[in-house]
């Protein structure tokens, strides 16, 4: 069976997984937000533009994958974010859209304000 150490490592980790877990599926920001980008991210993909859309909450970050270059992300950008404005009336603070390339995703190509 178990050893008194053995059994002391265990319930260590299952403290700590039960204080990772408590904190799981609590969202950081109003679920006004969640909904609003997630109907955003819905809305951008069905362009057809991307099939890839991440929300970062914490940071207020729409981010997108186009396959596209540096001049061409800027204006499609900005498209973008106008034409999406009434999916992002909801959002609290400054969020932002962010454009990666598929090929390169540690700087966006281009980034401009939704809202």
């Amino acid at each position: 069976w178990l050893t008194p150490a053995k059994s002391l490592v265990i319930l260590f980790a299952a403290l700590a997984l039960s204080i990772i877990l408590g904190g799981c599926g609590k969202s950081d920001t109003p679920p006004v937000a969640s909904d609003a980008t997630n109907k955003l991210c819905g809305a951008i993909q069905d362009t057809g533009l991307t099939k890839h859309c991440v929300v970062d909450n914490r940071n207020s970050t729409v981010g997108v994958v186009i396959d596209t270059n540096d001049e061409a992300a800027r204006s499609l950008c900005v498209d973008i974010a106008n034409k999406m404005k009434p999916l992002t009336a909801d959002l609290t603070g400054q969020w932002k859209l962010q454009i990666f390339s598929p090929y390169r995703d540690d700087k966006p190509l281009a980034y401009c304000v939704l809202q």
